[in-house]
């Protein structure tokens, strides 16, 4: 059975504020993403993370790229340069600064994946740190296809994890064909949240959000966000929301990833008629990320 998300329920979901709370109880996202050509998806994730109202967001990037994220990420992120290669990606001397990082930072949500290339350094990396991590983690583009030729290793993962795959990231990470994942989109994502022990997101119109046993279907957004980037914008908000919840712990995987895609959708519908367009950018989206959470 499907259950759809309404406004009612995506209310809810949205846990208010106390009034002594501040900047570090509202949650702590790292995001690891981008390289050199593609910082921009990692800014654009950083965007969603800082308008879902993340406390605190630290983006890292390829040392070559930190400044570019520092100038077009929002003034509230703060960045982080690492190790590359002389292909712009994360080199294996990336790791141990990527660990520290964590230790000193101590985030409740990572995002990983958008804009990292797919380099065997920059896979490798990717599979210890979502194997090792104890961090809740929302894994997208990059992230997943470093797990495309050895998906078991996805299986082992030890933290709360939502993946947000298109249906060809999901049907290389099966094995199945775009086709087939499209035929029938909720039992494909039903199959991987159950195999990988997950939150599975597959992106599309009508986006469904399964942990295996539920089925959220989302019904906003519209056809001017076909653009890129869009989804790199959804992964940072969904790691904020994650973030902000009682227990970015598993508990309320579920939760974030569905008001995740309601209010990226509600966002780029109310882009639409606020500036009377049919074709959107994805960082137009992310400035209205802040209103579609107003109910």
């Amino acid at each position: 059975m499907i259950n759809v998300i309404t406004p009612a329920r995506a209310k809810k979901w949205i846990h208010p504020r106390p009034a002594h709370v501040h900047k570090g109880d509202c949650g702590r996202v790292f995001i690891l993403a981008g390289s050199r050509g593609m910082v921009g998806a990692g800014v654009l994730c950083s965007m969603g993370a800082v308008f879902s109202g993340a406390g605190l967001v630290r983006f890292a990037t390829v040392r070559s790229q930190q400044g570019v994220a520092a100038k077009r990420s929002p003034l509230e992120v703060m960045t982080e340069a690492l190790p590359e290669n002389r292909s712009g990606t994360l080199s294996p001397a990336a790791w141990r600064p990527l660990q520290a990082s964590w230790a000193n930072f101590k985030p409740d949500v990572m995002a990983l994946g958008p804009g990292l290339g797919r380099s065997p350094a920059t896979q490798a990396i990717v599979q210890r740190a979502v194997l090792r991590s104890t961090m809740s983690l929302v894994l997208d583009a990059d992230g997943l296809n470093a797990f495309k030729e050895a998906p078991s290793l996805l299986e082992r993962h030890k933290a709360p994890l939502i993946i947000t795959p298109h249906a060809g990231e999901l049907g290389r990470l099966l094995g199945v064909s775009f086709k087939r994942i499209q035929s029938d989109r909720e039992r494909w994502a039903t199959h991987a949240a159950r195999r990988f022990r997950c939150v599975c997101l597959l992106k599309g119109a009508g986006t469904l959000v399964t942990d295996g046993k539920k089925v959220w279907k989302n019904t906003t957004g519209n056809p001017a966000m076909a653009s890129g980037g869009m989804g790199d914008v959804l992964t940072g908000l969904i790691a904020g929301l994650w973030g902000q919840m009682d227990f970015a712990d598993g508990k309320e995987a579920l939760q974030a990833a569905a008001l995740g895609a309601f209010i990226h959708g509600r966002a780029g519908d109310l882009a639409v008629r606020s500036l009377s367009q049919t074709r959107l950018v994805a960082s137009q989206l992310a400035g209205f990320i802040p209103r579609a959470l107003k109910f």
